[in-house]
């Protein structure tokens, strides 16, 4: 129909984008069925006025941001003897605890490594620089599928634990 797809995630309709409508479908497939992890969704595109290859990444989402916009935490450290409770109480009066901090720096890790893989193994040949990728949430983007998608898993999980 002409529209830019990759603007229609958040409010697709199936009879005017069906492609995007089957694509949330199967990812929220994949989310529900206990034989899969989903860890993280790509919606690979052209961009209208870039040449170059690049990936824009959304920033992991911690606390009540997680449950607002979509993200979820990584858990680092789960049983009490893996940290030490002098280290904890340093990072307690910094306002974060130190399984907090061990569980940000984790999923950012996360968020980073299909880039700089893409970087190392493949920039030259694809034009891809991890210069190019930008690690955002725009509010101009919010149809966009990365933001999109990662609410809709939000809300999936939200309702899957409230059952």
């Amino acid at each position: 129909n002409g529209a830019a797809l990759n603007r229609r995630w958040a409010d697709c309709v199936s009879n005017r984008e069906p492609t995007l409508t089957a694509a949330k479908a199967l990812v929220k497939w994949y989310a529900r069925d206990p034989c899969h992890a989903l860890d993280f969704f790509i919606d690979l595109h052209a961009h209208t006025s870039s040449k170059a290859s690049f990936l824009y990444v959304e920033p992991p989402k911690f606390g009540l941001d997680a449950d607002d916009r979509g993200g979820e935490r990584d858990a680092v450290a789960k049983d009490d003897d893996e940290t030490s409770p002098r280290d904890d109480d340093k990072a307690a009066s910094r306002g974060e605890t130190f399984r907090e901090k061990c569980e940000k720096a984790f999923a950012w890790e996360r968020a980073a490594v299909l880039p700089r893989m893409l970087e190392l193994n493949a920039g030259p040949a694809l034009g891809f620089a991890l210069s190019h990728c930008r690690f955002c949430e725009n509010p101009e983007k919010a149809g966009a599928g990365r933001r999109a998608v990662g609410a809709m898993l939000a809300r999936e999980a939200r309702d899957a634990a409230a059952r």
